[in-house]
């Protein structure tokens, strides 16, 4: 399978745990609900690529919670994502935009898992309704085992001095593995400079959370310690927007462990399977989002060369998702 090493092969057999089998008893929703926060004038690609790469990868529903102004375009991209232009950033603030975090929280309540910052752009007044968002969300609602994801400008209000007291408490309402970050080795650096930490396992004690620190070799450290590396190559060609299909397939594979862990579906593996406790079915979400990004990424390579792009590569995730489970009925 792709080239896999055996260890890798394991890993993604045990992941079978996680992944809800179809039947047609489901209704719409169970098997994931999402909400990609993020997108503004500048950016409007990053989150339809998250959220894109979430749909694809097999969650049920998607939402994406935008900046005014970019709610438009994003819907242009695609009419299988439900776009909501709930945010306001200082322009349009000043330009008869009324926000109302109550809207805001009647969207965010319904959905299993958030993913923060893709696109989100630094204009002051988004980052700080953004942080009010990521502050109230593990209790909106009966579902107080949400989880978030972290990326671009969302580890931005976590490294910053202006942001990152407010942002730490706010980590810490969440439950243990429940926050994923998603740095690259320059947002790493920053994160541990603020942190006042030496490595990226410190970074995961220190915010209860799992980092993925992206590279080369992507290393996954849970708030334990326990540390994955996963070394497959993906492609070549280093274009921006893979970050955020990374996100999007860990969304769904976090989504897909809370349907069977805390919602009990029945997962690929049957009703009899031994259950895996929530910190393994972490690991292997972020474990397998990083496999199946790479995947993509290596098969769009093959395919067009060069010239790829993030479209090239979400187009290749849902393929992606077939061959790693192959028994999941069509």
């Amino acid at each position: 399978m792709f080239g896999l090493k055996s260890h890798q092969k394991e890993l993604i057999k045990l992941s079978r745990k996680c992944v809800p089998k179809l039947t047609p008893k489901l209704y719409k929703g169970q098997c994931g609900k999402i909400c990609v926060v993020g997108g503004c004038e500048e950016y409007t690609g990053a989150p339809y690529f998250s959220a894109h790469a979430a749909s694809i990868f097999g969650s049920d529903l998607v939402y994406l919670l935008c900046e005014k102004r970019a709610g438009l375009p994003i819907k242009g991209y695609s009419p299988n994502l439900m776009v909501h232009p709930y945010l306001g950033d200082s322009y349009s603030s000043t330009h008869g935009f009324q926000y109302d975090f109550e809207r805001v929280t009647s969207l965010v309540q319904r959905c299993h898992v958030l993913v923060v910052g893709p696109g989100l752009g630094r204009d002051e007044q988004m980052l700080q309704q953004v942080l009010q968002l990521v502050e109230e969300a593990p209790t909106l609602g009966d579902d107080h085992d949400r989880c978030l994801i972290l990326d671009a400008d969302g580890l931005f209000l976590l490294s910053s001095e202006s942001y990152t007291e407010r942002m730490q408490k706010a980590l810490k309402k969440y439950g243990d593995d429940r926050v994923v970050i998603t740095p690259n080795c320059v947002e790493l650096k920053r994160i541990m400079t603020t942190l006042e930490v030496d490595s990226v396992e410190k970074v995961s004690e220190k915010l209860g959370c799992i980092t993925v620190a992206k590279g080369q070799i992507d290393v996954i450290v849970n708030s334990l310690g326990e540390r994955w590396e996963n070394d497959y190559e993906g492609s070549m060609k280093r274009c921006g927007g893979q970050g955020d299909t990374l996100t999007g397939i860990i969304a769904t594979m976090l989504g897909f462990s809370r349907a069977v862990g805390d919602f009990k579906l029945a997962s690929l593996e049957g009703d009899d399977a031994k259950p895996l406790s929530w910190a393994k079915m972490a690991m292997l979400s972020c474990f397998i989002g990083s496999t199946a990004t790479k995947l993509a990424s290596k098969a769009a390579y093959e395919k067009v060369g060069r010239q790829l792009q993030t479209t090239d590569m979400n187009n290749m995730v849902g393929e992606v998702f077939e061959k790693l489970y192959p028994s999941q009925p069509n």
